[in-house]
């Protein structure tokens, strides 16, 4: 995952992307964590950095959740 989000950071920074946004599926906790999606959203975003693009990051770890509730339809 990581040799892959290097690989997209820097294409996209050499196509002349200045900014972009990252949409990640967990919210982040401080290092040392162990959990491997941690792991792998924190080498996405060194990624984005080490590649000198400007970056948001959205983690909506509850999006669309309601849809599953009865109360909700």
């Amino acid at each position: 995952m990581a040799a892959h989000a290097r690989n997209a950071a820097t294409t996209l920074a050499d196509a002349g992307l200045h900014f972009i946004v990252l949409k990640l599926a967990s919210a982040s906790r401080s290092a040392p964590c162990p959990e491997p999606s941690i792991i792998g959203n924190a080498s996405v975003e060194a990624a984005v950095r080490q590649a000198g693009l400007a970056s948001a990051t959205v983690r909506p770890t509850m999006h669309l959740d309601n849809l599953l509730k009865p109360s909700a339809r």
